[in-house]
């Protein structure tokens, strides 16, 4: 029996496992794959206060902090949540957890950009992370979707790899920070097609070209980076979600008692690294009330 169940060991799981742990609670974090979430594949943060390095670096001194308070970590596949009663219980492939409270910190997976071949050259050139395979076109060219941090971050990774690099983007101004478009003007292999939608990937037994709006350009990859959709399936039949899958959590607390919710898998305004540490954090605190009023 635990007092806390985190499902899920992105940011925002392991803060929370770190907080609950040294308030005293014995505390699990259930995570499928590796811990880390999307900031596991980030090549250089920074803007995570007192911290400049990848992804994989930050992750690491966070899960051990997490392990260091008394948190345990287990991977395991949930495949079901109970979250009515007051025992709640997360069922995975391998093992069934008990606890008193839940913090849901589920994350979200890439969105598609939607054009034609997107799927079917997945691992032939189309990607949806630079860090994980920009390795492969060394000295070849790439295209990157999108317009926002993650896309800009993708591009200026991959300048440093590829021969060229187009940053495609269906408005007119990109929505990333100043800095990274400070950054990324003044990279002279990179060039932004803006009003420009991606329509379709062409090749043989890999990616030979993506025709756009705007016409047909020769890229061997694509990488598309055009936001993300909450992993919350495992929810959507017991915790209320706005209608794009998000949780709606009023101060972090979802419309069931003793569950919470915390990173990316809630609806917020803003979803930054430090937002997820702070949710988890606070969830936790949220965590040791329920339990101490109970």
């Amino acid at each position: 029996m635990y007092d806390v169940i985190i499902a899920g060991g992105g940011i925002a799981g392991l803060t929370a496992g770190i907080y609950a742990a040294r308030s005293g609670l014995k505390t699990v974090i259930i995570e499928k794959e590796q811990t880390g979430g999307q900031a596991i594949f980030a090549d250089k943060i920074e803007n995570y206060p007192g911290f400049c390095g990848s992804g994989f670096e930050l992750i690491e001194k966070v899960e051990a902090q997490a392990v260091d308070a008394g948190a345990e970590i287990v991977y395991d596949d949930i495949l079901s949540l109970s979250l009515e009663n007051d025992i709640k219980q997360a069922v995975g492939e391998e093992n069934t957890y008990t606890g008193k409270t839940v913090i849901l910190a589920l994350g979200a997976s890439h969105k598609k950009a939607g054009f034609k071949g997107e799927e079917e050259f997945a691992g032939r050139g189309v990607s949806c992370c630079a860090v994980c395979d920009g390795a492969f076109f060394k000295g070849k060219s790439a295209a990157v979707i999108g317009g926002a941090n993650t896309a800009v971050s993708e591009a200026l990774y991959l300048s440093d790899i590829c021969c060229e690099v187009y940053l495609i983007y269906r408005r007119d101004r990109l929505r990333a920070e100043e800095t990274l478009i400070k950054r990324l003007a003044q990279k002279e292999n990179i060039k932004v097609l803006y009003n420009t939608v991606p329509i379709e990937v062409k090749g043989g037994k890999s990616v030979e070209s993506l025709v756009t709006s705007g016409g047909e350009i020769a890229v061997n990859a694509v990488f598309t980076a055009v936001g993300f959709a909450p992993d919350t399936k495992l929810v959507k039949d017991s915790v209320a979600l706005d209608e794009s899958g998000f949780i709606l959590a009023h101060g972090l607390k979802t419309n069931i008692g003793g569950v919470f919710a915390a990173g990316d898998c809630r609806k917020k305004a803003l979803r930054q690294l430090v937002t997820a540490a702070a949710d988890g954090a606070g969830a936790a605190a949220l965590a040791k009330e329920f339990l101490s009023n109970t």
